[in-house]
């Protein structure tokens, strides 16, 4: 009788996967969280398919697809869709990074400018129960990202976030809940304390100037009175 050779096991890895399935283990875990913060981070992990981290199929990866796949591990049977669902409003004062969201909030992203010599990032009370990644992507380029597998949330309204010192704000995203992106725009104040942005109106009423943004309205120190 002949003999045969034993052939060497190949090990495959899917093109595809489903939405979620970073790492193409044909299940959605937290292994795929880790896989998608590590790519955010420069991580280069393998194997990494983007087509499976891109959850909401924006065509980017970033903190809604973090978000929106600890959704479908905690509510597999919920789909996550690419919409807007809320606005921000963000500043920076007094060397503390501001905002303020008409919706809950699931996760966030920000890009600095900064100094790495000097530069002194820190979380506030808001963060705290939050999963946080912060990284210098260059000498110049912090990232930082929280987010949450126990669906911690920051709720609606102004919350301080973190301390950022004399950091420019260079990118930032924010998630709701369910992963889906919120409008974030900048609240920047000139140097006679007036908050300004190009698509903010500035109204004269009764002798006060207030600004209105959608059906929002505030004082010129940025204080929401409607």
């Amino acid at each position: 009788l002949g003999s045969y050779a034993l052939s060497n096991p190949v090990v495959a890895t899917p093109l595809t996967a489903v939405k979620g399935d970073a790492n193409g283990s044909m299940t959605v875990d937290v292994a795929d969280v880790v896989t998608e913060v590590s790519y955010l981070t420069n991580g280069n992990p393998q194997p990494f398919i983007f087509e499976a981290a891109d959850v909401n199929t924006d065509n980017t990866v970033n903190i809604l697809d973090v978000v929106g796949t600890i959704n479908i591990i905690a509510h597999p049977a919920v789909q996550s869709q690419a919409l807007n669902q809320g606005t921000a409003l963000y500043y920076i004062e007094n060397g503390i990074l501001y905002v303020e969201s008409d919706v809950v909030l699931g996760g966030v992203q920000f890009t600095f400018t900064a100094n790495k010599e000097t530069a002194n990032f820190r979380t506030l009370e808001a963060l705290k129960p939050f999963e946080q990644v912060g990284q210098w992507t260059s000498d110049n380029t912090y990232l930082f990202m929280a987010y949450s597998m126990s669906g911690q949330t920051i709720g609606v309204g102004k919350t301080a976030l973190m301390q950022v010192g004399d950091a420019d704000m260079n990118a930032i995203v924010l998630s709701d809940a369910q992963g889906h992106n919120v409008q974030a725009m900048p609240l920047v104040t000139s140097l006679n304390g007036v908050y300004t942005h190009p698509c903010i109106n500035k109204v004269l009423e009764h002798s006060n100037i207030y600004i209105h943004y959608g059906d929002r309205k505030y004082t010129i120190l940025g204080e929401r009175i409607k």
